[in-house]
């Protein structure tokens, strides 16, 4: 297990405690034991950035990009990920889809990276105007881009004053 990953998702997790974004309660995870048995019912060895992530996050409905990230999300993903290659005449070989969002939106990290341990994400976004693509070099860099994103959510929709978390994440970013 990489010190530098399990590192950065201890400080992932102090960052959304102290920040107010989620509670300990809030922030639940799954056993290795669970993880174990999803590879080998999907016949795929997870990279260690999202191997982490499940142990930390997996289990979380706050504030984690309102995204569902269970295991019971996977079929959907995969579902929507094959519907929507098949209709745009994409090639989504060596992708593994892992979440989606509304039915027109999945995202997915790449299988045999070069960074195996912390694989490029693709997130795709279906629309009346076709596809989008957005790419992140790491699993990690996207977690942070996603994090960001909801930290400027918040602060448009005027829901909280979101200038401790700011510089919470601020600090967090920088780490990394």
């Amino acid at each position: 297990m990489s010190a530098p990953l399990t590192i950065f998702y201890e400080e992932v997790r102090s960052f959304l405690l102290k920040s107010g974004l989620e509670t300990e309660q809030s922030l639940c995870g799954y056993s290795t034991s669970e993880i174990e048995l999803v590879e080998q019912e999907w016949n795929v060895k997870f990279p260690e950035a999202y191997g982490l992530f499940l142990k930390t996050f997996g289990k979380t409905s706050n504030c984690l990009m309102e995204y569902d990230f269970s295991f019971a999300v996977l079929p959907w993903a995969r579902k929507l990920s094959q519907e929507i290659e098949k209709r745009n005449k994409l090639n989504l070989d060596g992708w593994f889809p892992f979440t989606e969002r509304q039915w027109y939106s999945f995202q997915s990290w790449k299988l045999g990276s070069a960074n195996i341990e912390n694989p490029e994400v693709m997130l795709v976004v279906e629309g009346d105007e076709g596809v989008e693509t957005h790419y992140y070099a790491t699993f990690t860099g996207w977690l942070l881009k996603n994090l960001e994103n909801y930290l400027n959510a918040l602060a448009n929709l005027n829901k909280v004053s979101v200038d401790k978390q700011w510089e919470l994440f601020q600090k967090l970013r920088l780490s990394y």
